[in-house]
């Protein structure tokens, strides 16, 4: 029997996804503690003095999250948590079964999810920063992709599980940045319609497709919190320019 397990998440944020994501494919019971990540709670700090989601309570008794136990192990960081899902699942997520080279590429997936698409949707909503820097990081990444299926082929894993949340969300951004700035609009229409990209939009439909990503990604709450972010970026930005 599997110790108490419980996730504190939120909706709109990728990282967390990755985490509901592993629970969801592995079938693990855990419990749910949602943060308002723009109002976090005054007693979150005790669970996690970063402040950030996801954060996991291993072990301890059941009790209100709020006051964790103080015989509870506090886990944090999403590919850390992933990789703990994987554990207590007996490898569903990396089978033992896969080939150590198999098993390096999906390492090596998941440092480029980390060191380029990460990157490229920060910069894009937070900094400003152009939205060309997206294609060259979704380039890069479906060219580690087979001609069909997911990085494994039919297998799916822990890799496709660390890019979905990131790629999702990195459309929603440049959809919404693109009504106001034609480079973002076009950066959306290129990854969309240009032969270029015709692997990654299988690759997209096929892992999005998925039921622990359907189950887990909440569109409106995303596309709201975005905005609402990118709203409050531009006032921050106004509030510079007049000082």
């Amino acid at each position: 029997m599997l110790p108490q397990l419980t996730l504190y998440t939120a909706k709109c944020c990728p990282f967390a996804q990755r985490v509901e994501m592993a629970f969801s494919e592995t079938g693990i019971k855990f419990s749910r503690c949602e943060i308002d990540l723009l109002k976090k709670p005054d007693w979150y700090s005790r669970v996690n003095t970063a402040l950030e989601v996801p954060a996991l309570s291993y072990g301890g008794s059941s009790v209100d999250p709020s006051r964790p136990s103080p015989d509870s192990i506090i886990l944090t960081e999403s590919l850390v948590l992933v990789e703990l899902v994987n554990d207590l699942s007996n490898n569903q997520l990396l089978p033992s079964t896969l080939t150590p080279v198999q098993r390096g590429k999906a390492r090596y997936f998941m440092t480029q999810i980390s060191n380029k698409l990460v990157p490229a949707y920060v910069g894009t909503m937070f900094k400003g920063e152009s939205a060309d820097r997206i294609l060259t990081a979704v380039d890069a990444i479906q060219c580690l992709l087979p001609a069909e299926g997911y990085l494994l082929g039919e297998q799916f894993t822990m890799a496709d599980i660390v890019a979905a949340p990131f790629l999702a969300r990195t459309k929603v951004v440049l959809s919404i940045i693109g009504q106001n700035v034609s480079a973002a609009q076009a950066t959306l229409n290129t990854l969309e319609t240009d032969d270029k990209f015709s692997r990654f939009r299988k690759y997209f439909d096929d892992i999005t497709g998925r039921e622990s990503f359907k189950t887990t990604y909440f569109e409106d709450i995303v596309k709201a919190d975005i905005s609402e972010r990118l709203k409050i970026l531009a006032t921050q930005a106004e509030a510079g320019r007049l000082n």
